[in-house]
């Protein structure tokens, strides 16, 4: 045990990977800036974008110079693996705070909060925070983007995401960093795997540090940008079971939940009991979208359970098209 002391706060670098944040990224930017942790560097990596977040940046980087905010641009969207790899490697304190670029922190303790473990312990490889989706958050959201997070709405969760964690930059290189063979720009869930990796050389543990999600803010969140975040999703899902399948925790293990209920309802010779358990599935999965008065006295509120079943069968092919595929050999980070 170390003891805790002013010597002990040493400066933590801040890595944010990021691609077309323009509706978000100075949110995020002005939640660390009233940060009362010594801040080092922030590192952002730009993942190729073709928005306005890169001018937006650099922008308030010139309005915060004591921020030392450095900038690597990518020019291929390689995802958040390779990002995120890139934007540790850079970084010059051992101490890394890892973020995504739709992060708000909500108080100034924020970062204290998450480093205190690392600063009382040796052997903490890395440390969690609550993801946050306030209603007062998801109220911005147009209907189809309500639909995407209600299941989210107003329950804390707690993981290691990558919205915002840390991570002792040591034992994180020394289990690997972020797997780019396997997770890339249309296969998520690196975030799981590393958990995994940073638990056989150090304690990951829990903080009651937060973060709110912002996703994203603009006016253009469609039907189809719903689908496309549930395949990206529902890729990953398989690709973490496939790798994982014996050491999963109850909670993923959960995620099998919907390929089931698409395989159930395809048993015809039990019509119509068949298809009772999806149907009721998504009544409850939706509910907050029919107990909300805004979004139930929207019309497109009888196209949601239909939308809502047909996404199950979307995601359980996706799921099942990454659970047989191939497992690439770790290396090269």
């Amino acid at each position: 045990m170390v003891q805790k002391s002013e010597k002990n706060i040493v400066p933590v670098s801040i890595v944010i990977v990021h691609r077309n944040s323009s509706s978000t990224i100075l949110y995020t930017l002005e939640g660390i800036k009233k940060q009362d942790y010594p801040i080092r560097e922030i590192i952002i990596v730009d993942n190729h974008s073709t928005d306005d977040s890169l001018s937006k940046i650099k922008e308030f980087s010139v309005n915060n110079k004591r921020l030392n905010i450095k900038i690597l641009n990518k020019v291929l969207n390689t995802g958040i693996s390779n990002s995120y790899n890139m934007g540790v490697k850079s970084s010059k304190s051992n101490h890394v705070i890892l973020m995504q670029a739709d992060g708000v922190l909500p108080s100034k303790r924020e970062i204290s909060l998450i480093m205190k473990p690392a600063l009382e312990e040796n052997n903490i490889s890395a440390s969690t925070s609550f993801i946050l989706m306030p209603k007062k958050v998801w109220n911005k959201y147009n209907f189809w983007q309500k639909c995407m997070f209600c299941p989210a709405l107003e329950k804390d969760q707690r993981s290691f995401t990558g919205k915002f964690n840390y991570i002792n930059k040591k034992l994180f290189l020394k289990a690997g960093g972020f797997d780019e063979n396997n997770f890339n720009a249309s296969v998520g869930g690196e975030d799981v795997d590393l958990t995994m990796r940073l638990k056989r050389v150090g304690r990951v543990v829990e903080t009651n540090a937060r973060v709110i999600h912002l996703h994203y803010l603009g006016k253009n969140y469609s039907v189809m940008s719903w689908a496309l975040n549930r395949k990206l999703l529902a890729r990953s899902y398989g690709k973490i079971i496939r790798m994982h399948k014996f050491n999963l925790s109850l909670q993923a293990q959960l995620l099998m939940i919907k390929p089931s209920l698409a395989v159930f309802s395809l048993m015809l010779f039990l019509f119509p009991y068949n298809f009772l358990p999806i149907i009721v599935f998504v009544l409850i999965y939706m509910r907050a979208m029919y107990l909300t008065k805004s979004t139930f006295t929207n019309p497109r509120i009888i196209l949601l359970p239909f939308v809502s079943i047909a996404l199950i069968y979307y995601e359980s092919f996706w799921m099942l098209e990454q659970f047989f595929s191939p497992v690439k050999k770790m290396g090269g980070n």
